[in-house]
């Protein structure tokens, strides 16, 4: 995709003003993961497979520190390094996060915050968005026309393109996981897996999930945990989009989280991530009256020793060779 001249010139600006203020105020990066795994279908960029995981945290340990994110602010408060510190994080609370992402990370001594959908965590139940993209992608046949009642308004979809689609690649698909997506992602957990069901037998599916897509139980967590390496932060309790939520829900729904957490590794967590990014004021102060000192959003930017607390920015990452990412954050971020 190339960038119009307008669009240059804010990025330029922008990299400009980054650039001015890292001269005088102390920052890091924080660095959002998710999963690491080599998936069959990724269509939101969720995975990094473990070779290049492994070749990131390689390139990034020759030039910058890896620091706990609870203990960023203290190390850019501090000073006294030339070398750059980054803190690692995961969202979700998936299985790989164990069996493929810690023996890299203790490979690189590689410490990491985990943030937990404790729902999830404690139910064993698959992410809906996990279910969704099996459905959609990597059916083998899909109808070119449907609808689907379980909520209201019902969805409904025609595109006649579907008959003939095959692949996790195909514009159709691609179209369709588009489509309900933003239909699900505003119900209720209870009428999101109705509502799926009714796709799954629509489409003539059962809702099998990956293995390798679902969340840690509570025995894994804790082997996680025990590690030293990894500590848990929480994520809401059903990874709702707190931005749609009254004031009271979302309360529930974090302090829900932060509670659970404390019942499922023994500690009240410090740190939390707001679900797809996304807060409002209420939602900031929820996290606030809640307890929590340290809330991660996903606007890309470096984490700034002046920054709200509450509002640190996290750089995702994508599936990429290490030399290439540590290049971007050489280059862009650090530069």
């Amino acid at each position: 995709m190339r960038l119009r001249p307008r669009a240059l010139l804010r990025k330029g600006r922008s990299w400009l003003r980054r650039r001015q203020r890292r001269r005088v105020v102390p920052h890091a990066a924080v660095l959002m993961y998710h999963r690491v795994a080599t998936a069959a279908a990724d269509p939101w960029n969720l995975c990094v497979t473990p070779l290049h995981f492994d070749q990131q945290l390689q390139a990034l340990g020759r030039f910058a520190d890896f620091v706990p994110l609870g203990r960023l602010r203290e190390r850019m408060v501090a000073g006294g390094s030339a070398r750059p510190a980054i803190a690692l994080t995961f969202d979700d609370g998936y299985r790989d996060n164990l069996d493929v992402a810690l023996p890299i990370l203790e490979r690189h001594a590689a410490p990491a915050t985990v943030f937990l959908v404790t729902d999830h965590i404690q139910s064993g139940t698959p992410f809906w968005w996990e279910l969704l993209a099996d459905l959609a992608l990597c059916s083998l046949r899909l109808p070119p026309r449907g609808r689907l009642a379980a909520a209201q308004p019902p969805f409904e979809w025609s595109d006649q393109a579907l008959a003939a689609s095959s692949g996790p690649a195909d514009p159709a698909r691609q179209r369709l996981l588009a489509a309900l997506w933003n239909w699900l992602v505003r119900l209720t957990p209870a009428t999101r897996t109705a509502a799926l069901q009714e796709f799954a037998a629509t489409i003539g599916r059962d809702l099998a999930p990956d293995p390798a897509a679902l969340p840690l139980t509570p025995a894994e967590l804790g082997r996680l945990t025990a590690s030293g390496l990894v500590q848990a932060g929480a994520h809401t309790c059903s990874h709702v989009r707190l931005t749609d939520l009254a004031p009271a829900a979302q309360l529930e729904e974090i302090a829900g989280s932060r509670a659970a957490c404390a019942r499922l590794t023994g500690r009240l967590p410090e740190t939390f991530s707001y679900p797809f990014g996304e807060l409002d004021e209420s939602a900031r102060s929820c996290v606030a009256q809640a307890g929590f000192t340290i809330a991660c959003s996903s606007d890309p930017d470096l984490a700034w020793a002046d920054g709200d607390p509450l509002r640190v920015p996290r750089i995702g990452v994508r599936d990429a060779p290490g030399e290439q990412l540590a290049r971007l954050l050489r280059r862009y971020w650090f530069a």
